[in-house]
């Protein structure tokens, strides 16, 4: 595996979980904002 491979699929899964953290935020705020 050359070292560009492994950066790409480790930058896509930095993307990946920072885009479930924030779609989660997200989901959390909307949640308790709507049951207050």
């Amino acid at each position: 595996m050359s070292w560009l491979f492994v950066q790409m699929w480790f930058l896509l899964l930095v993307a990946f979980a920072l885009g479930s953290v924030a779609a989660w935020l997200v989901h959390r705020n909307i949640a308790s904002r709507g049951t207050r």
